[in-house]
């Protein structure tokens, strides 16, 4: 795959990270967790973004907050909701999708990256130096589709317009469709302006969580640019506490998430990981 040379004035300058979070309709604040605090500070300690920004309809409270924000390593940037588009279909069905359409709007608009708060970085400077090269990145799901538990690019990318035109003009009530379907879709239109990252969104992968969240050793996390956990489909009670964390058993899971809560380093990086999927391979052109 060659890389796609556009003019200097676009290329990837200091790297934005943005995290996107919308009031729930039937609470009236927004309370940032033990959990989501764990995964800005992944991105202090691992990611090193040139600024960390907080979209929402409402700012965040809580002591986790208020200590992201007295030591200035986040900003809250107001947006209001908007489920609104412009095609045959004029609203989005699901309030999911608000926080999953507003990430492509916002990457187009600002350029950076996107991620979860279920996401958490462990290689994360790496990213900088994809960013450098390629104007767009997404993440592996599986043969079927993506993920857009992370995702970014520079605000020119031709691959982060087409997937925000794809809300207004074949835009799927089904969650999967324009999150998941449509990512893997463009990456093999523009494959020469994407670096498809793997090892972020399928380690562990959504069906098969077990193994990370109940067992230890058994994940190869330590060489990933990241690891989307998804905690909230795990079964286990939430983490909600530094108690809670060094409590029980160690997991893979925890050992993650202790890394970031006690700073820790990590062993050298293994030079053979490969953490990148060729969008062609398999399709018959």
């Amino acid at each position: 795959m060659t890389k796609i040379k556009l003019e200097e004035d676009t290329a990837f300058a200091g790297l934005l990270l943005h995290y996107v979070r919308f009031k729930p309709e039937d609470e009236d604040s927004v309370t940032l967790r033990f959990l989501d605090y764990l995964s800005i500070l992944s991105a202090v300690q691992r990611l090193k973004p040139h600024q960390i920004l907080l979209h929402g309809d409402l700012q965040p409270t809580g002591k986790y907050w208020d200590d992201l924000v007295t030591n200035n390593l986040i900003k809250f940037v107001y947006r209001a909701r908007n489920s609104t588009l412009s095609g045959r279909i004029k609203e989005l069905a699901h309030m999911f999708h608000h926080a999953d359409k507003t990430k492509i709007d916002i990457l187009v608009e600002y350029g950076g990256l996107t991620i979860d708060f279920d996401v958490y970085f462990v290689r994360g400077e790496r990213i900088k130096d994809i960013l450098r090269e390629y104007p767009a990145v997404t993440c592996y799901g599986d043969e079927l589709g993506y993920n857009l538990g992370l995702a970014g690019g520079w605000k020119s990318s031709r691959l982060l317009r087409a997937w925000r035109r794809s809300f207004h003009v074949i835009y799927s009530a089904d969650w999967n469709f324009n999150c998941g379907d449509m990512p893997k879709y463009l990456s093999e239109i523009f494959s020469d302006e994407v670096y498809v990252l793997d090892q972020v969104c399928n380690n562990p992968h959504s069906g098969d969580l077990r193994p990370f969240f109940d067992e230890h050793g058994t994940i190869h996390w330590k060489d990933s640019v990241a690891i989307h956990t998804y905690h909230r489909h795990s079964l286990i009670p939430q983490i909600e506490s530094p108690e809670d964390l060094m409590s029980g058993n160690l997991t893979d899971y925890k050992e993650l998430l202790l890394m970031i809560y006690e700073n820790r380093t990590l062993p050298e990086a293994d030079p053979k990981f490969i953490d990148r999927i060729n969008p062609l391979d398999g399709i018959d052109l």
